[in-house]
């Protein structure tokens, strides 16, 4: 944190985290750098996503296989409904 963002500057990201027991998560975090004579610390949230972002990849890798699925098909597929309201 020192190095990389200005004191003083916005933060809002998210990003990977290993815990201490070892297991990954991912982390949002929002807020913005402050220095002083104790060092830089960061003054803001920070949100455990994990199952958000899991959730979110998992509906893309579906994605991405149904869209294989009808674009790989020989013969177009679709749906209709044989009554009308």
């Amino acid at each position: 944190m020192e190095e990389g963002v200005p004191d003083g500057s916005a933060i809002d990201l998210t990003l990977r985290a290993i815990t201490a027991a070892g297991e990954r998560s991912w982390l949002h975090i929002v807020g913005k750098r402050v220095e002083d004579a104790t060092g830089a610390r960061l003054i803001g949230v920070i949100q455990d996503v994990t199952e958000q972002r899991s959730a979110v990849d998992a509906l893309a890798q579906s994605e991405a296989r149904y869209r294989h699925l009808f674009e790989t098909q020989p013969t177009p597929e679709f749906t209709a409904k044989t009554q009308s309201h």
